[in-house]
């Protein structure tokens, strides 16, 4: 019986300790979980979710500024070549056609390439050698066109007033005509009449064209001409013309120039000095806008032009005409490019 007893006893108390062990063991799981979702771990973890959102915000407004500083860099870029593409489509060849709004200058730019050619000399409106013989020679050869001119069997008389208006016509800065130097024997001055007298001559066997025009800058115009020879059809002398507005066109009921000529600079386009190789060949013509081809011992031969003087010249100039011209000779390409026409 005493050892029923001891063991009921010992059976007890093992129940009874495993079965507080039992119940103490969650209890200390219940405390971590609880205490888990009780600290602030996760509060910083939300607030890191709104700088994320608020990082995704400020990135978005550099990309549209990029956006924005891009756009009008494009637009410069294209405004930039605008005036590359007008220059090259107002001087192609297609476009040398009508040059008819400007045939009231033909007289002025005639007398100058005249003068500069027979004085051999640059333009100038500060040698009164120059502006007489200009004059001159624009009076004998436009008679017809100059208001109140007389001419008699010797002499042309032209009041002072109209000789005035030619010069300021010739060159923008005359606005006063100089005194008549005593090379220039051929003009003289009539006191009793206020006009000037010209003796006539003749004039010889040439003839000025336009090759092109173009608007240049501040509303200028920019005219570019050529003196030929009319017998050979040779060009003798190439320039560009800058033509301004005549400021009195309003106030002068028949005006003899619609512009007046600022400037003149002789073209490259004619040069009988060069250090590049001549070549004479029979023109056959363009067969794209750059490449003009000729007929050189037999073989035709592509050449490429830039100039745009040139190509006005060879525009104006009949298929099959001998031509002289200088070329140069690339190298690395072997593309061959006409840089001047030479003249007689």
């Amino acid at each position: 019986m005493k050892k029923r007893s001891l063991s009921l006893l010992c059976l007890s108390a093992l129940l009874l300790c495993l079965t507080a062990g039992c119940g103490l063991a969650p209890a200390p799981e219940q405390e971590k979980s609880q205490d888990s979702s009780d600290l602030p771990e996760d509060k910083p973890q939300a607030k890191e979710e709104a700088p994320d959102s608020d990082t995704q915000t400020d990135k978005e407004p550099p990309a549209s500024d990029e956006q924005t500083e891009q756009n009008p860099q494009d637009s410069n870029t294209q405004t930039d070549k605008e005036p590359q593409e007008e220059e090259e489509t107002e001087l192609s060849k297609e476009d040398i056609a009508d040059l008819s709004q400007y045939a009231p200058m033909e007289k002025a730019i005639d007398s100058l390439m005249i003068s500069s050619m027979e004085q051999n000399c640059d333009y100038t409106g500060a040698d009164p050698v120059y502006v007489w013989f200009s004059i001159y020679y624009g009076v004998i050869n436009h008679t017809d066109e100059i208001p109140l001119a007389e001419t008699g069997e010797e002499a042309i008389r032209v009041p002072a007033m109209a000789v005035q208006e030619f010069a300021l016509g010739l060159f923008a800065d005359c606005s006063d005509l100089p005194p008549i130097p005593e090379q220039v024997s051929v003009v003289s001055y009539d006191q009793d009449w206020d006009a000037y007298v010209f003796l006539p001559l003749d004039r010889g066997a040439v003839e000025t064209r336009f090759l092109s025009a173009a608007p240049g800058s501040e509303g200028s115009i920019r005219v570019s001409a050529a003196l030929f020879a009319k017998e050979s059809k040779s060009p003798l002398l190439c320039a560009a013309f800058t033509l301004v507005e005549n400021p009195n066109i309003d106030s002068i009921s028949q005006p003899m120039f619609p512009y007046h000529v600022s400037a003149m600079k002789r073209s490259s386009a004619i040069n009988t000095n060069t250090d590049q190789p001549v070549l004479t060949g029979s023109y056959q013509g363009f067969s794209d806008n750059h490449t003009a081809e000729f007929k050189i011992d037999g073989n035709l031969m592509a050449f490429q032009v830039y100039d745009q003087d040139i190509i006005a010249i060879l525009s104006l100039t009949e298929e099959e005409t001998q031509v002289t011209f200088a070329a140069a000779s690339d190298e690395s390409t072997q593309a061959r490019t006409i840089i001047s026409i030479m003249g007689d």
